[in-house]
Formats: structure tokens, C-alpha cells, sequence
């Protein structure tokens, strides 16, 4: 007959389970690089930060831009025959739009008047925006410059 613990070492071994409530500990992996404190924490001198310095003189040059290139946007009237609904201005208004340097487009029905106002810096020929509103399907009357807006 076998003995009690002779028998209990010819069963399979369990694999070690935590008892009930306990919690299981993992070990953690090995790290590619040495444990311990990194070099940067004991130098606790403040860095200067390259990139905020380099956004920070991007956007004041941006903010210098329309300073530089003139000062207030400049506005053109242009008055325009066969402008009699509001189909027509609509067209009219969506091909100024489309321009870049467009910064805002008004439309007078009434007077058959168009207001554009420029972006700073930029500017439109008059024979741009004949041809512009010709191709649209309507004639132009005038075209003025106005001074830019207060």
C-alpha cells in the first residue's frame, strides 16, 4: 500500500491559484533601460520652450500682417443693369464670393447697386470684375473705389 504523502506526489500539480478574496500579483516586465530616477528629474532647472517661442513670433508676425500690407480693407461699387430679382443677385453674389480676395459682398436690389469689400492687402482690376459679371449675364454700368470703411 502507498503511502499518504507518496500519493499525494504522484497526482498532476495545480497551478497556484490565490485563495478567495486575495488579489494576484503580476510581475512586472523588464525595462529596455536601467530602473531608477531619470536623469532630467534631478535637474530641475526650467527649459526654454523652442516651439512656444517659435509660434509666438509666427503669430505676431501674422498679427503685423494687415498693418504691413495697408490699412482697412478697401470697398468697390458697381452698378449693374438687368439686375431685377433676387435670383439675379443671388447669382451676382455668388460669383464675387468665389474670389479670394472677397472678404464680403452686398447686394442692393433697389438701386442695382453691388458693395464689395476687400481683404487687406488685396485688390480686384476693374476689367476682372466686368468680365466677372458679364459672364454672369448682366451689364456693367460703373465701377467705383470707395474709400476704405471707418
Amino acid at each position: 500500500m502507498v503511502s499518504g504523502m507518496a500519493a499525494l506526489s504522484a497526482l498532476p500539480a495545480r497551478s497556484a491559484r490565490p485563495a478567495p478574496g486575495a488579489r494576484a500579483t503580476v510581475a512586472a516586465p523588464a525595462l529596455p533601460w536601467p530602473a531608477g530616477p531619470s536623469p532630467r528629474a534631478a535637474d530641475s532647472r526650467p527649459r526654454p520652450r523652442r516651439g512656444a517661442s517659435l509660434a509666438g513670433l509666427l503669430l505676431l508676425a501674422l498679427a503685423a500682417l494687415p498693418a504691413l500690407a495697408g490699412s482697412a480693407p478697401s470697398r468697390i461699387e458697381v452698378a449693374v443693369n438687368g439686375m431685377v430679382c433676387a435670383f439675379c443677385a443671388q447669382g451676382i453674389e455668388r460669383k464675387l464670393r468665389s474670389l479670394s480676395a472677397t472678404e464680403s459682398v452686398q447686394v442692393k436690389l433697389e438701386q442695382r447697386l453691388v458693395l464689395l469689400t476687400l481683404r487687406p492687402g488685396t485688390s480686384i482690376e476693374d476689367s476682372q470684375l466686368r468680365s466677372l459679371i458679364r459672364n454672369a449675364g448682366f451689364d456693367v454700368r460703373q465701377i467705383r473705389r470707395l474709400p476704405a470703411a471707418p
